[in-house]
């Protein structure tokens, strides 16, 4: 481990643990006990203390500017307690100016806290909307992390949302956390007359700072260096990328909890990613993917891509994401994409509604589902065009809306639908043809016009 906190890159000892356990999830992508090393990983360490103030921002850059060339993935497995605008802003700019991705961890709710609310006759998961995610997690080119629980427990069931981890702001234009992953449990346990909240023994075990040991515990901190794991995995398949074009895979690879009424988008976000489905197609799921950047000083333009949809395909998966530059003090968004599906050719140039659309508000990362019944056989147009609001002032000589989508042919009943995506994207001319992901070899780019 590199101590940055002291303007030194010699090793030092990890005497609180936090990093070791940390590292270890992002080595072995969670599964310190089952699998092999997925990644490298280089551990700094930028405070040596538990709680810590300060410039956050130089030591973070410091770190950027010292890793960048061998590191596009940087996990922050720490939160705040408040907002902290600049902070906020800066390391958006940090991410832009750099091409890199900082996984941030959603923060924590505090045990006694958690305590708390239920004496205060609050309930599980209802709470975790009354605490909210800050400074790193709230950064629109950031991807936040959350936690979801693999072990049940007397106070949150298994394969829901940790009883401990944050939700989106209400007034908030991001939806984050954007994904869960596995970040332990929580019980309930009678200690000294008191009910308190306790691993007790549904937590995530990783390495420990003490030599050939393992260690139990939990936190959103836990939870975010196994998606930054994934990440590196997509980034070494797919390089010279920017951040949004892996977070659109990611993103696009996820399943919400079903529940979505207890457990909202602001809660879980997109959902857990499936490393399998962002790094590859079947023959029955074909992905199409694409990046592109539009000058906002022309926002009439816009980008058409082109897809073959077969007829044993029923349903069409949009996932796009695009980078953000505040040119203003403001912290909402200063622009957003706008949609359109539709099969030309057809009379009234046949439309489809979104049957699933997350979030239902304007944000930087959408998804968005459609069902396609019948007479779907044929190419379908997807057209994006650019929307600055008129109350923002935009400081760049080029100013640059940046973005990447990622477009999913699905059938149902897992009809082999590749070989004639893959055929028929042969015969539309570039600059309007999508190729498809080669099987089971990942996505392949679209080509706008």
């Amino acid at each position: 481990m590199l101590d940055l906190d002291n303007s030194t890159t010699q090793p030092c000892e990890d005497v609180l643990g936090h990093g070791s356990l940390v590292s270890g999830l992002a080595l072995y992508e969670g599964r310190v006990q089952s699998s092999r090393p997925v990644c490298s990983v280089i551990s700094a360490k930028i405070f040596n203390t538990p709680t810590f103030s300060g410039n956050y921002i130089a030591r973070i850059r410091r770190a950027v500017q010292q890793f960048k060339d061998r590191c596009r993935v940087f996990n922050l497995s720490f939160g705040s307690d408040g907002p902290d605008p600049t902070s906020t802003r800066a390391l958006d700019q940090l991410s832009l100016e750099n091409r890199v991705l900082f996984v941030a961890a959603a923060g924590n709710i505090m045990p006694q806290t958690i305590d708390s609310e239920i004496s205060s006759g609050k309930s599980y998961p209802d709470y975790i909307l009354d605490h909210h995610i800050y400074f790193p997690g709230d950064c629109y080119n950031a991807l936040t992390v959350g936690s979801y629980s693999e072990k049940a427990s007397n106070l949150a069931p298994r394969d829901c949302p940790s009883p401990f981890t944050r939700s989106q702001h209400p007034y908030s234009f991001k939806v984050c956390p954007e994904v869960l992953a596995s970040g332990g449990n929580l019980s309930r346990v009678m200690v000294g007359g008191k009910i308190v909240s306790r691993v007790n023994g549904c937590g995530v075990v990783s390495t420990s700072h003490i030599d050939n040991q393992l260690e139990e515990s939990v936190g959103t901190s836990l939870a975010s260096p196994v998606i930054a794991s994934v990440i590196a995995q997509l980034v070494q398949k797919f390089p010279n990328h920017s951040p949004c074009f892996y977070k659109a895979l990611l993103i696009n690879s996820s399943s919400q909890f079903p529940d979505v009424n207890r457990f909202p988008c602001t809660m879980q976000g997109f959902g857990i990613p499936d490393k399998a489905a962002a790094l590859n197609s079947e023959y029955w799921r074909a992905s199409l993917c694409a990046e592109a950047a539009f000058d906002l000083r022309d926002t009439k333009k816009y980008h058409r891509y082109k897809i073959f949809f077969p007829d044993s395909a029923d349903r069409i998966r949009v996932s796009v994401c695009f980078d953000v530059e505040r040119p203003t003090s403001r912290l909402d968004l200063p622009y957003y994409l706008k949609f359109r599906v539709h099969k030309p050719a057809t009379q009234r140039k046949t439309r489809v509604r979104p049957g699933v659309l997350v979030p239902k508000h304007e944000s930087n990362i959408v998804v968005f589902e459609f069902p396609v019944f019948r007479g779907g056989k044929g190419t379908w147009v997807l057209d994006v065009q650019p929307h600055l609001r008129e109350t923002v002032l935009l400081t760049s000589k080029t100013p640059e809306l940046r973005y990447a989508i990622v477009m999913t042919i699905i059938s149902g009943r897992r009809a082999q639908i590749y070989p004639q995506i893959w055929s028929a994207m042969q015969k539309i001319s570039p600059p309007e043809r999508v190729a498809p992901i080669p099987v089971p070899v990942a996505v392949a780019p679209m080509i706008q016009t």
